[in-house]
C-alpha cells in the first residue's frame, strides 16, 4: 500500500484508503479530534459526579451505624483468636521447636552450599599449588646449575 501523498496520515487516512474512499480532509480530522476531547471531558465529569454521590450517600449514614460496623468487625477478630486450650505452654513450646527446626534446616542447607563452593575452590587451587611447586623446583634447579658453573 502506497503512503498518502499529503501530510495528514494516521488511522483515519489509513481506514479511508482501505475502504477505497477519499481521504478525510484536515478540517474533518480536527473536528473528530475536538469531538473526542468533548466526549472524554463529559465522561470524566459524569464519573466525578458519581463519585461525589457515593461520598454524599456515605455521609448520610449516621456515625453510630458506621462505628457499629467497625465494632462488629473487631468482634469477629476476637472470635478468630486462639482458644484457651491451644494457648498452653506445651503447645507454644511445640510451635517454637518446629520453628527452630525449620531455621536449623535452612542454616544447614546454606552451609552445605557454602561447603560445596569451598571444595570446588580447593580442588581448583590444588592444581594451581602443584604447578607453583613445580615452577619453584625448576627455578631452584636452574639457580643451582648457575651456581655450579659460576656464571651470573
Amino acid at each position: 500500500m502506497a503512503k498518502p501523498a499529503t501530510t495528514t496520515t494516521g488511522s483515519a487516512a489509513v481506514v479511508a484508503a482501505a475502504q477505497g474512499k477519499a481521504k478525510p480532509s484536515h478540517t474533518e480530522v480536527l473536528k473528530r479530534r475536538v469531538e473526542r476531547v468533548k466526549r472524554l471531558k463529559e465522561f470524566k465529569k459524569k464519573r466525578k459526579q458519581k463519585f461525589q454521590q457515593v461520598k454524599a450517600a456515605a455521609k448520610k449514614i449516621p456515625r453510630s451505624e458506621r462505628t457499629a460496623v467497625k465494632k462488629a468487625k473487631v468482634k469477629n477478630q476476637k472470635k478468630n483468636e486462639v482458644p484457651a486450650e491451644l494457648d498452653t505452654a506445651e503447645v507454644k513450646a511445640e510451635k517454637k521447636r518446629i520453628h527452630d527446626l525449620k531455621i536449623a534446616a535452612k542454616r544447614d542447607r546454606r552451609q552445605k552450599r557454602k561447603d560445596v563452593k569451598k571444595n570446588k575452590k580447593k580442588k581448583k587451587m590444588a592444581g594451581v599449588e602443584e604447578r607453583k611447586e613445580k615452577r619453584v623446583a625448576e627455578r631452584n634447579a636452574r639457580k643451582a646449575v648457575k651456581a655450579e658453573t659460576g656464571s651470573n
